[in-house]
């Protein structure tokens, strides 16, 4: 999905509550700034691997965790928590299969 998608799917399930005020509107633009993180973080760790050859102070290379992996998962928490503080669920794109018509 698009950040583009995404907004407007947040935007559309307001406006179905009826919260369209401001603040509400300013809770999704806080939520796409940690969508566009967490993207920014899954292209790092799609680059790079999970671990990283990072150079230390002193001259010596090692292996580590990326931490791109940790702020992703930061960033995930962080969005599910302005999800469940507007009472929305994850973005979904128009038209998509939600398996709502299983059974």
């Amino acid at each position: 999905m698009t950040a583009k998608a995404v907004r407007q799917s947040l935007i559309d399930q307001l406006t179905a509550k009826g919260m369209t005020s401001a603040y509400y509107i300013d809770k999704v633009d806080e939520y796409m700034t940690h969508w566009k993180i967490h993207q920014d973080c899954w292209k790092d760790i799609k680059k790079r691997g999970l671990r990283v050859t990072v150079t230390s102070g002193n001259g010596f290379e090692k292996d580590c965790e990326n931490e791109s992996r940790k702020s992703m998962n930061d960033e995930s928490r962080t969005m599910l928590s302005i999800l469940k503080t507007l009472g929305l669920e994850e973005p979904t794109a128009k038209g998509a299969d939600d398996g709502s018509d299983y059974m």
